[in-house]
């Protein structure tokens, strides 16, 4: 809690995780970064934090966000991870729209809880196809709507897609949606 200054550190890892109380971090430099890990942070924190990557952030290569408030922020910083492999996204709801900011260096891009719509997953089968490089898409225990379950069907008529998971677990009394958990990847053509 309160101010913390980073100020000549050269962090290779950052996890901030505050679910309560204020933190500010400040001077925060990302050279040396390669994976950071930032969830429910106040925003003035998000922020920073956010606006280090897209200065000193190249070499990150892991990225975990969870509940971010400033999604058009997140999306101007995406453009300079240009050494990002994996990215993580949990409890952050605007992730399709955030994949047409990735460098061409992501490989792996995995949802967690977040509510999605069937043509949320169609746009990131075509974004995965439209990639030149093998990417790893995994949606893990989201919430779809009942009515939209045949997106795995749909998936298979694709060309180009890899299914490696596709399962369903209906609502139950506690459970306003269906959870879907779908694993797939492109297929690069020879």
């Amino acid at each position: 809690m309160g101010q913390v200054h980073l100020q000549g550190l050269k962090l290779k890892y950052l996890s901030c995780n505050f679910f309560s109380g204020y933190t500010d971090i400040s001077n925060l430099d990302c050279i040396f970064m390669r994976a950071c890990k930032i969830s429910y942070l106040t925003t003035l924190a998000e922020e920073r934090i956010l606006q280090a990557m897209s200065v000193t952030g190249k070499n990150i290569r892991r990225l975990e966000v969870g509940s971010v408030k400033s999604s058009d922020l997140l999306c101007s910083t995406l453009p300079h991870l240009t050494s990002l492999h994996k990215l993580i996204f949990e409890q952050t709801p605007l992730a399709v729209k955030h994949l047409y900011h990735l460098s061409e260096s992501i490989r792996n891009v995995v949802d967690i809880f977040v509510s999605f719509s069937a043509q949320d997953v169609k746009s990131m089968v075509e974004w995965s196809k439209s990639r030149d490089a093998c990417v790893y898409c995994k949606l893990f225990k989201c919430s779809i709507s009942a009515n939209e379950t045949d997106i795995c069907n749909w998936m298979l008529q694709q060309d180009g897609i890899c299914i490696t998971q596709c399962e369903f677990e209906a609502k139950g009394e506690f459970q306003p949606y269906d959870e879907i958990s779908i694993s797939w990847s492109n297929i690069l053509s020879k």
